[in-house]
């Protein structure tokens, strides 16, 4: 059963509450080309600051592990690690526009 996030529009003082068809449903769970292709997803997602730290994160366990010694499948298993991680990241960091998250739970498609 699929999982949203939903975001309203943040409130700004004295202001009333946003109608519920301005809030932002957004999809739970795993994705699969983020973690096959996690720089060209997190790319087209705009997400800058998460493509920063990918590479600077990449990097650091790349370089500690060959300074290490480590063998090659320890460094495979530390990629895959990392990319399970960015599979993982929550798809409302790249879909909340500054919105703020409510609430989640099980929801049907959204409607248009």
């Amino acid at each position: 059963m699929p999982t949203f996030t939903v975001h309203a529009p943040p409130r700004r003082d004295g202001e009333a509450p946003a109608s519920p068809e301005r809030f932002a449903f957004v999809r739970d769970g795993f994705h699969g080309w983020a973690f096959l292709l996690a720089p060209f997803w997190l790319i087209a997602r705009r997400l800058w600051l998460a493509l920063v730290l990918y590479v600077v994160v990449s990097a650091a366990v790349a370089t500690v592990l060959a300074l290490l010694g480590a063998s090659g499948s320890a460094q495979g298993i530390a990629a895959f690690c990392i990319a399970l991680l960015i599979g993982t990241l929550p798809s409302a960091a790249s879909s909340h526009n500054g919105r703020q998250a409510t609430r989640s739970g099980p929801k049907s498609r959204r409607r248009q």
